[in-house]
């Protein structure tokens, strides 16, 4: 999963933590990483700008669930339209 923006400039920390992002985003990180993950985002704006980039990501990439078709209610079936001539 690509990240928002590409940045050269990062320490080692914030490299090592953004690589773990999408660990954490899919739920197979431990326990241990999410707890380091998630200090590090509390203290790092850059970070959470970019997790908060790929949760939008994530989000508009999962397709909406089909919704199921509805019957009109008995009274509608019912209803008849007439034409009236010359409309």
């Amino acid at each position: 999963m690509p990240f928002p923006r590409a940045n050269l400039n990062l320490n080692a920390d914030c490299r090592r933590h953004r690589a773990q992002l999408p660990e954490l985003l899919q739920g197979d990180a431990p326990a241990r990483l999410v707890l380091s993950l998630k200090a590090h985002l509390d203290s790092c704006p850059s970070c959470r700008r970019d997790m908060d980039g790929l949760i939008e990501e994530r989000r508009r990439s999962i397709p909406l669930k089909a919704v199921p078709p509805v019957d009109a209610p008995q009274r509608y079936h019912s209803v008849r339209v007439h034409a009236s001539p010359g409309r």
